[in-house]
């Protein structure tokens, strides 16, 4: 009996392992959805499953601003209602400028919904920042920020690891824009004709 439950143990273990999200699985599902974007952005393919939507309006104090957001989705046959189809967000790019400053941020989601990476560019005074923050349904799993400071030409690597208070703050941004990009999606889903 405690071999059986040893084993049992051992295999949820295991199971619980190969299941586990990590860096290089997200790495893989970053570049499979940006060869899939490639390929719809391709003139020649017909399909194309994104929503995208672009903002632009004269801002005081910045002049004037464009801010353009594509929702890239999965899409799945639905069994039980055949011709329907079941969508969830997969991907959204998001560029947009204030000023002469020009913003870019990715966000991927796994089929389930589970936000899995956010990259992001900010600037500040003592220069340009990226950060990429990778995560599972527990939270962040690592993060990567490079910095290129003014007069700079390339980014180096100032921090890369486990999340710390140092990146809290800045994350929690990116994840409340990311739930807000999912809102955006189910509201979009909710009112086109599919």
């Amino acid at each position: 009996m405690n071999r059986i439950l040893s084993t049992l143990i051992l295999l949820a273990a295991f199971c619980a392992a190969a299941t586990a999200q990590t860096v290089e699985n997200i790495r893989k599902d970053y570049n499979d959805t940006q060869a899939d974007i490639k390929t719809m952005n391709d003139p020649e393919y017909p399909a194309k499953n994104r929503y995208q939507l672009t903002i632009e309006q004269m801002l005081g104090g910045s002049g004037q601003h464009k801010e353009t957001v594509s929702i890239y989705f999965y899409e799945d046959d639905d069994e039980e209602h055949p011709g329907n189809s079941v969508r969830s967000i997969r991907f959204v790019s998001v560029s947009y400028n204030f000023a002469a400053m020009k913003y870019h941020e990715e966000y991927l989601f796994s089929k389930s919904g589970v936000l899995e990476f956010v990259f992001a560019n900010d600037y500040f005074d003592m220069g340009d920042y990226e950060y990429r923050f990778y995560c599972n349904s527990k939270g962040v799993i690592n993060i990567i920020t490079k910095h290129k400071g003014n007069g700079e030409t390339k980014f180096t690597q100032e921090y890369s690891g486990a999340m710390n208070e140092d990146y809290t703050g800045i994350f929690n941004i990116y994840k409340t824009k990311a739930e807000n990009y999912k809102k955006l999606f189910n509201a979009i889903e909710k009112t086109t004709n599919k």
